[in-house]
């Protein structure tokens, strides 16, 4: 059904919107450590909880961490996850009770097991979430429900591995939470969404890897493969939204990979690749929120070997530089962008200072936007006359 007027508020809209561009600055949050430096944000959840792994004192391992509250600055006395027995421990997803899942040492053996914490509460014995049957077991993703997503060995004698998806905090069953391959020996699985979707990489039949993205609590088929950007070479998935969006990296070949965006639905195309920094030959992207803004890196020239952390605003929008949108004076030289929430904050790592010794973590949040300037008033006003003054060509009936 048309409704009269609309089309002139849309219009006014798209107008309206490149003035709001200095919406895009962010502020930028040092998040600390556990004591000894060298921090990575990984997984930022709806309330600015940040998870990922710090080192602890002194140049002791990385133990996961998980922050409290919307400070997204670490307590060390608070936000260290501890191990399942072992020396380190590394915090890969948060959801938004404050459960952390991620991978860690159990023992000397140098075994490691995936792991499923409480709400906003350290590692225990029963944390532990087991395996598919082999000793080796990590956990990537975990949602609201508590479901975990990962990989792990099937067995002793052998080294294959295969995504998972356990039931709402749950162990790992391996009769019901192996998710399979694409016809391969093995998979991976990288994240999970709210209706139990599942996104990573399978070996197919033959030829390189796919990736895939099941249906909601289903298992890897050939429904769930994504196929590649580019005919004979591989690709990865390693984030999906609400909507089961997905975003990941493909390979082009001649040492070229680019970040895709491949909506629910269908699998990919040459148009869903996002492309680079200029000049750049290989980007990844490895975060979406629900309203499809992508985070991830990029190369920033052919011959450096260094990234910088980007967001894309979109599928089919250019790859921006997180750099040019954090204060000059900040001292900070973001390298990749892990993950972003729907209030538009974004964790990951960079180096602080020159300082390039050791990763510093931060999440960006967005800087508030200024009040529109006297001109965009008098835009917005001048809109609102003419939708007041239009008139319906004739009356219309709601069905």
């Amino acid at each position: 059904m048309f409704i009269p007027g609309r089309r002139i508020l849309l219009t006014f809209a798209i107008t309206l919107a490149p003035t709001a561009a200095h919406a895009l600055n962010y502020t930028v949050t040092n998040l600390g450590s556990l004591g000894g430096g060298g921090t990575r944000g990984l997984a930022i959840n709806a309330s600015g909880q940040v998870a990922g792994e710090s080192y602890i004192p002194v140049n002791g391992p990385d133990h996961a961490f998980s922050t409290l509250g919307t400070a997204a600055i670490i307590n060390p006395l608070t936000d260290d996850k501890g191990t399942l027995g072992g020396i380190a421990s590394y915090g890969r997803a948060i959801n938004d009770l404050g459960q952390v899942a991620g991978v860690s040492y159990a023992d000397d053996t140098g075994n490691m097991h995936a792991f499923r914490t409480g709400p906003n509460a350290p590692m225990t014995a029963g944390s532990d979430i087991g395996s598919l049957g082999g000793p080796v077991t990590y956990a990537q993703g975990i949602n609201n429900s508590g479901q975990v997503t990962g990989y792990s060995r099937l067995s002793n004698s052998n080294f294959d591995q295969h995504a998972y998806r356990t039931a709402p905090n749950a162990a790992i069953n391996p009769l019901t939470d192996d998710l399979g391959t694409l016809g391969g020996t093995s998979s991976m699985a990288f994240a999970i969404n709210a209706s139990g979707q599942v996104v990573g990489s399978s070996t197919p039949t033959s030829g390189p890897a796919h990736a895939f993205r099941t249906a909601p609590g289903g298992v890897i088929n050939a429904a769930a493969d994504l196929g590649v950007l580019s005919p004979g070479f591989s690709s990865l998935a390693q984030g999906i939204n609400a909507n089961g969006n997905a975003v990941g990296q493909g390979n082009m070949g001649n040492n070229i990979v680019h970040a895709f965006y491949v909506p629910a639905g269908r699998g990919l195309l040459p148009s869903d690749d996002l492309g680079t920094l200029p000049g750049g030959p290989i980007s990844g992207a490895f975060g979406i929120n629900n309203s499809d803004v992508i985070v991830g890196a990029s190369w920033i020239n052919a011959t450096s070997n260094t990234t910088h952390a980007v967001v894309w605003y979109g599928p089919g929008t250019p790859a921006v530089d997180l750099n040019a949108l954090i204060p000059a004076n900040s001292g900070w030289t973001l390298l990749q962008a892990q993950s972003i929430n729907d209030n538009g904050q974004i964790t990951g790592w960079g180096y602080l200072n020159g300082d390039t010794t050791q990763f510093y973590g931060f999440v960006l949040s967005p800087a508030a936007a200024a009040a529109p300037e006297p001109a965009s008033l008098s835009m917005l006003a001048l809109a609102g006359m003419i939708l007041l003054r239009r008139k319906p060509a004739r009356k219309t009936t709601d069905h």
